[in-house]
């Protein structure tokens, strides 16, 4: 492992330990056995170097979730694959995602990687939407409506786990809301 990444691995120790706003960069030097100054050779501020967490933390996600769909071999399975791993990922990193803070550091300050992370969801889902089609799993005129309507899906089941403390069998519902996806909800 380079210095840089042991730096940010004692630095993530170090914000889930005291927080963004308290955290100092001598508690990270500290952590892992530097002195402050030589941090600033790799880091110009603490800042910085959770800016570089964020955006290594996307990039990991990124790689776990094309990893969990390319697994699966069915359309329906891969959207299941994405809508799993999206939430087991927000799970796993929510101690991380609970260290904005209204008088530091905002989760807007960070909008160019939800961004990042909005557009590469979407092209996920837009992706195996269109291979789909063209296996001829499912039948749909366009896939502009789909997209969005899976994503709202997915980012609403989590924000009502995660914001809302929803106790949920989420495999099940993930199954359900794409039964109805698949089937819609009307009669015809």
């Amino acid at each position: 492992m380079d210095r840089k990444q042991e730096i940010l691995e004692a630095a993530e120790k170090m914000f889930l330990k005291y927080g963004l706003r308290k955290c100092t960069m001598h508690d990270i030097a500290k952590e892992c056995g530097m002195r402050k100054s030589a941090l600033y050779y790799y880091f110009d501020n603490r800042d910085e170097i959770f800016m570089t967490m964020i955006h290594n933390r996307f990039e990991k996600m990124s790689v776990e979730m094309k990893s969990a769909i390319e697994k699966a071999n069915s359309t329906k399975d891969k959207l299941i694959a994405f809508m799993k791993k999206k939430w087991q990922i927000v799970h796993e990193y929510k101690p991380f995602m609970d260290l904005f803070d209204e008088k530091y550091m905002k989760l807007e300050d960070i909008v160019d990687e939800q961004d990042k992370m909005f557009s590469f969801d979407s092209e996920c889902v837009e992706q195996i939407i269109r291979e789909g089609i063209k296996n001829e799993e499912i039948n749909v005129e366009s896939v502009e409506p789909l997209v969005p309507m899976i994503l709202g899906v997915t980012y609403g089941s989590i924000y009502a786990i995660v914001k809302m403390g929803a106790e949920w069998d989420y495999d099940k519902k993930i199954k359900e809301a794409l039964k109805m996806i698949y089937k819609g909800i009307g009669k015809e």
